[in-house]
């Protein structure tokens, strides 16, 4: 599964924005200990690669495995 798809996923099963997802995930991420701007999330969103592990497995761990690292880097 994409990020994007499972973006689709939680903003239609929640009712909210692209924009509220976004930020939701940058303060989970932030409480985890990897912060990642609200830029690169919605960057990676509409298809970017991630060059760092570290960022990539803490998206993935947020998604709960739903997207793999792998997706997120190649």
């Amino acid at each position: 599964m994409t990020l994007t798809e499972w973006i689709d996923k939680r903003v239609a099963k929640f009712a909210c924005t692209r924009h509220s997802l976004y930020q939701n995930m940058v303060d989970n991420l932030a409480k985890a200990g990897t912060p990642i701007s609200l830029n690169t999330i919605a960057n990676v969103d509409r298809g970017m690669k991630l060059n760092t592990y570290d960022k990539a497995k803490a998206l993935s761990d947020l998604t709960g495995g739903a997207v793999s690292v792998a997706e997120l880097c190649e």
